[in-house]
């Protein structure tokens, strides 16, 4: 559905026109529960992309056009873009965590969204910075690591640290 002429307003809108020569992810039309999507024809719109982890995919992802809201499919794995993690932690530089799917796309993937909060404090403790594409992600995180000394420092597009 990702290449039907329907959709290709919402999709420049959204900034997600040309971004690949071949798009890696669809367009279907979902359920979201609690923590899971799946399949219905009856369903939300939604954008759908694979997780992959050592080159395998372990998951898909939903993402509704109207709400932003994120699912995955049978909650294995608690964020997209796993690998810029490890990359993070090698080199030392910052981790970029965005907002939502739609800015991790323009944003070429390069960095992370979370899916599962409840692991974000474990998966992301020991990377040098976090560096967030919107001060609300600070603030969201800043509660994740708690007070009064969160670890590791987190900064936002501007470079101000919270």
């Amino acid at each position: 559905m990702a290449r039907d002429g329907m959709f290709a307003k919402p999709l420049a809108e959204l900034g997600l026109t040309n971004l690949l020569p071949a798009p890696f992810w669809g367009i279907d039309t979902v359920t979201s529960g609690p923590r899971f999507y799946k399949p219905d024809v009856h369903g939300t719109v939604a954008l759908i992309l694979p997780v992959i982890e050592q080159e395998r995919i372990v998951d898909l992802v939903s993402c509704t056009f109207t709400s932003c809201r994120v699912r995955t499919r049978r909650g294995a794995t608690a964020v997209l873009g796993p690998e810029w993690i490890d990359r993070a932690r090698a080199n030392g530089g910052p981790l970029k965590v965005f907002d939502d799917v739609f800015t991790w796309l323009r944003g070429r993937c390069r960095g992370v969204v979370i899916l599962d909060w409840d692991a974000a404090g474990r998966l992301l403790r020991d990377v040098p910075t976090l560096h967030c594409e919107s001060h609300a992600m600070v603030q969201v995180l800043t509660e994740t690591f708690g007070w009064p000394q969160p670890d590791p420092p987190i900064t936002d597009y501007k470079g101000a640290s919270r």
